[in-house]
């Protein structure tokens, strides 16, 4: 599927370092899960949100950081106060420039 192939072009961007890491895993990725989002996932979300927020500029545009909407998503969105822990494209450059929107959708809502 688009899905499956997107999140393996994302991992696959992603260094296998620091070594020692379990068969089958990404060695940052790996690693990252089990010194901060296992023991701290609310400074996680927020790590993550703001490097998203950096590196997605490039590729895509204006972006901004938001608050997790309180609604239906809640409880599987929210990592500690939810405060700046969502990413919202405000228009996505890369969208334009290519019109390819599966491509675009699959992998920008991915969690």
């Amino acid at each position: 599927s688009v899905e499956a192939a997107s999140r393996r072009v994302l991992q696959s961007l992603f260094p296998n370092w620091p070594p020692l890491n379990p068969p089958g895993t990404t060695g940052l990725l790996y690693w990252f899960g089990v010194l901060f989002a296992g023991p701290f996932p609310a400074f996680s979300a927020k790590l993550n949100a703001w490097v998203t927020l950096a590196a997605a500029q490039l590729l895509m545009g204006a972006c901004d950081l938001e608050d997790v909407d309180m609604g239906a998503d809640a409880p599987r969105l929210r990592a500690g106060d939810g405060c700046r822990q969502v990413l919202v494209v405000r228009r996505c450059r890369y969208l334009e420039e290519t019109g390819c929107a599966s491509i675009c959708v699959n992998t920008c809502k991915m969690p």
